[in-house]
């Protein structure tokens, strides 16, 4: 069931979205809820603010730290399972700063951007932190509901609200993991070295190994694959 707000806006249908199996989640349409948000590489997608359960929301790992067998491995270049993204995520769990969790017109901050299922496809760190901060009645999570609330958004009725930039319009499967991939490029947590080859495997086209002879890269038998690489 499709959850309105007050002012009664439109629910997004799922026709509208695409591409997702799961069940569209429950949500309360925000006041002024379209928007537009943008990568570090340009890309717009539309996007509307909306209100949703914490519970709701499809995050790369668990509550636990375990990797989540519900999230779409290939959409996060994350691994959320190191050490340090747990600090990071018990860090920002007890210092949410909720203007930080708000409208912005970056992809790469703000208000985490979910499909219409509720995978996360930017802000898996955001939305597990703010859980966690429910999950352990943090004054954190108190004053993030509190501030949420004076500024108009539509919290009654939910017990663990959070906001989050539902992603409308379509995207075929590689324009989706491409726009997952470049929405996480700038954050907090810097990639490893493996995520950042996984990250670039991905980016290349399939042929483009086939041009590299072995040996030095810049040798004059891999000027192909130098050249193809820099284009």
């Amino acid at each position: 069931r499709v959850l309105r707000s007050p002012a009664e806006a439109p629910a997004i249908e799922p026709a509208e979205i695409g591409g997702e199996a799961r069940a569209p989640i429950r949500f309360q349409p925000a006041p002024d809820p379209d928007d537009v948000a943008i990568t570090p590489a340009g890309r717009e997608v539309p996007v509307r603010y909306a209100l949703v359960e914490a519970s709701d929301l499809v995050a790369s790992q668990t509550d636990d730290g375990r990797t989540n067998p519900r999230y779409p491995a290939e959409m996060q270049p994350r691994d959320r399972g190191r050490g340090v993204s747990a600090l990071q995520v018990q860090r920002i769990a007890q210092e949410l700063n909720p203007r930080l969790l708000d409208r912005s017109p970056r992809a790469t901050d703000g208000a985490p951007i979910v499909s219409q299922d509720g995978t996360v496809e930017s802000g898996n760190g955001r939305v597990l932190a703010i859980r966690q901060a429910y999950g352990r009645g943090l004054e954190s999570a108190r004053a993030y509901r509190e501030y949420l609330a004076s500024q108009g958004y539509p919290v009654d009725g939910l017990s663990q609200p959070v906001l989050v930039r539902l992603r409308t319009g379509d995207l075929s499967p590689q324009e989706r993991q491409a726009f997952t991939r470049e929405a996480n490029e700038r954050d907090t947590l810097d990639l490893s070295a493996t995520e950042r080859a996984m990250a670039d495997a991905e980016a290349l086209p399939g042929d483009l190994l086939d041009l590299y002879r072995g040996g030095d890269v810049d040798a004059a038998a891999n000027r192909d694959f130098v050249r193809a690489c820099i284009e």
